[in-house]
């Protein structure tokens, strides 16, 4: 009986060694087991214990490796978020903010009288805001400053340059009306 009873023991030592050796908590729980049940045999009590320990650092190492993939995520998530207000600052940056300073500087050369380059400035714009309600204001500014060039040029007596003047602007205003005596 005692021989029997050491082989027994021995085969289940030899087995909870073996399950003591996997990585899997499982496996070594069951290791944990089998060396309760011969816990007076050889070292089992001190197996226990290692595999408890081993045990703990599966679980540590797991945790280790659930925080790092934690902080993967949230950098990941974090700069999936600046990638995105970076898209969008460029997005508003070009389709909102440059046109519209360039909108401003074709305004200002428009108030200063520079109507063919306010006009090129707005063209730029290809539509942006009232661009090309503000190219026909020009067109119509430099249409006026040519129609009092003429009338002026009129009122001054100088008919030959008058006629001219007023021959470029066709039918603007009282231009053709204005032509009529002087042809």
């Amino acid at each position: 009986i005692v021989q029997a009873n050491e082989i027994k023991n021995s085969c289940i030592y030899s087995k909870a060694v073996k399950q003591a050796q996997k990585t899997d908590i499982d496996e070594i729980n069951t290791a944990i087991e089998l060396f309760e049940s011969i816990i007076d045999y050889k070292d089992s009590n001190e197996q226990i214990l290692n595999c408890k320990k081993q045990i703990e650092e599966i679980k540590l190492a797991k945790d280790k490796r659930q925080r790092m993939f934690k902080i993967v995520k949230i950098s990941m998530a974090i700069l999936a978020s600046l990638l995105f207000v970076l898209l969008v600052y460029y997005n508003v940056n070009r389709t909102i903010i440059v046109p519209n300073k360039i909108y401003a500087e074709a305004v200002s050369l428009m108030e200063i009288g520079k109507y063919n380059e306010a006009i090129e400035v707005f063209e730029s714009l290809d539509g942006y805001k009232d661009s090309l309600q503000q190219i026909k204001n020009c067109e119509t500014a430099i249409l006026d400053i040519k129609y009092n060039n003429a009338v002026a040029l009129l009122d001054d007596g100088k008919l030959d340059d008058a006629y001219t003047a007023l021959l470029e602007l066709d039918d603007y205003k009282d231009a053709a009306k204005k032509i009529a005596p002087l042809a």
